[in-house]
């Protein structure tokens, strides 16, 4: 059972703890939609926005900030399982990242039995890239974040605006990622999708240039009005994707801000709102040192914040407990919820949360 699910209804034990804590949520939530009325949330989609776009919008923002290797994304796992769902490829194990996999490296055929399994507190599936391995030769998805590795550090866009052209190439890795990202969060690659329509023949630059226009004008339109509200911040110090233990990962930290990315058109923020809290809350140790928490609305091009200690109070009222109180019995409700061998990102993956500097 993932955070969300946890929190969605007031009939659960962790959302009924945190009613209990913070009973004005909704008051809270109703004062930050002020700054954003009267703004009209903007799209270069008609219709219904597929949902891959926000996905494909948490890691355009995060690219801002850093270059998160490839193997901590939750699309890498994403891509192994659409591999071996869509292609039936055999999976393996490579704790060198910085090289493909070589038969040698493989057990049974020369290699220990080892180079699958030590060193790595959560194996990382990778796929096999050699064309003489039992006819298992280089597919979409290890060429494409071979270029991933590769490119994304020469198109630079740490603490800049891109030109338009590396801003559609980017765009179009971004929309791929998504794809693998929702692969790893249903465990399937869904026929008639993008990736459900794939063969072994498909190359990653034919599904890079599939992606419809309008995605990649919605994409580079929402890329464009990012800059200006985060001025202050590209630069700073930074969290990509922090992990939470047991509770899934967080959007982004930076200048110890914690703040959640959300590329709806409407404002839901009782939930998100909530979110924060819970991840504040399992941030048990403060081994991030969150300070205050942020939401950044993508489609209205504006983000709200609030010092930590004084959102608690609002949201608490008068009573609150020490946050170190209020972590303790946070993690004890989860604890009884989910068990502690189960603790898990709300993906059903656990892996280190990739920190940044400014860039030099």
């Amino acid at each position: 059972m993932n955070l969300a699910t946890l929190l969605g209804s007031s009939a659960t034990p962790a959302r009924r703890w945190m009613d209990g804590q913070f009973p004005h949520v909704i008051e809270f939530a109703a004062k930050a939609r002020r700054p954003f009325h009267g703004i009209e949330p903007w799209s270069a989609i008609e219709g219904r926005i597929p949902p891959v776009i926000g996905t494909a919008m948490d890691y355009r923002i995060r690219y801002a900030f850093g270059i998160t290797p490839i193997d901590e994304f939750i699309a890498f796992h994403g891509g192994s399982l659409a591999v071996q769902d869509r292609f039936k490829l055999m999976s393996v194990y490579s704790l060198d990242l910085g090289r493909w996999l070589t038969e040698d490296d493989l057990p049974g055929r020369g290699g220990s039995p080892d180079t699958a399994s030590s060193g790595s507190q959560s194996p990382i599936p990778l796929w096999l890239t050699e064309s003489g391995l039992d006819d298992h030769g280089p597919n979409l998805v290890n060429e494409f974040f071979g270029q991933l590795r590769n490119r994304v550090p020469e198109l630079a866009p740490v603490n800049r605006q891109l030109a338009p052209a590396e801003e559609d190439e980017l765009d179009r890795y971004c929309l791929l990622l998504a794809l693998f990202e929702q692969v790893a969060r249903t465990g399937m690659v869904r026929p008639g999708t993008i990736l459900g329509d794939c063969t072994r023949e498909t190359t990653y630059e034919s599904v890079l240039s599939s992606f419809p226009q309008s995605w990649l004008d919605d994409m580079a339109g929402l890329s464009a009005m990012f800059y200006k509200p985060w001025a202050y911040y590209l630069g700073r110090p930074a969290t990509l994707n922090p992990h939470f233990q047991g509770g899934g990962d967080g959007d982004l930290i930076v200048d110890g801000i914690l703040f959640e990315l959300k590329t709806y058109q409407d404002l839901p923020f009782p939930a998100t709102i909530r979110q924060l809290l819970a991840y504040v809350l399992l941030d048990a140790d403060d081994g991030y040192g969150i300070n205050g928490i942020g939401i950044y609305m993508v489609r209205h091009g504006k983000m709200v914040t609030w010092r930590l200690e004084e959102a608690l109070d609002l949201l608490a009222g008068a009573n609150r407990a020490p946050l170190s109180e209020l972590r303790a019995g946070f993690g004890s409700c989860m604890d009884d919820l989910t068990g502690r061998a189960a603790k898990v990102g709300g993906d059903g993956l656990a892996r280190p949360a990739i920190k940044q500097g400014p860039a030099g």
